[in-house]
């Protein structure tokens, strides 16, 4: 697991949904789990036949259900957010990393690097 700081936008979620699909439902032996009425490989198939380069969240919230494969959830707030900053598969939405940075003196409350 990569300990790298990075930003994780929207589309780099929706572009890993497929193969966090698979990693979720998919067993180690091959067999699929199903996700609630659709076989869990046939969910897979569609999610690897669109373009994830173009494909919208609202078509894949659609397709699944929910927002929870197009989201990240902040460890701080708890709200699901489309970009936060990702360390060691931990998420913290942009405003909590700016709270923490005025609380660490790191910047000041009005915006500027102190």
């Amino acid at each position: 697991m990569s300990k790298r700081i990075k930003l994780v936008t929207e589309r780099d979620v929706i572009k890993s949904v497929a193969e966090r699909w698979k990693d979720q439902y998919q067993f180690d032996d091959g067999r699929w789990a199903s996700a609630g009425v659709t076989p869990g490989n046939e969910v897979y198939a569609i999610l690897r036949s669109l373009d994830l380069e173009t494909t919208t969240a609202a078509k894949i919230n659609s397709l699944l259900g929910n927002d929870s494969w197009t989201t990240r959830e902040c460890l701080s707030c708890l709200m699901s957010v489309k970009t936060c900053i990702s360390f060691n598969g931990r998420h913290i939405c942009i405003p909590c990393v700016r709270k923490g940075a005025v609380a660490a003196g790191i910047i000041d409350p009005n915006g500027g690097a102190e």
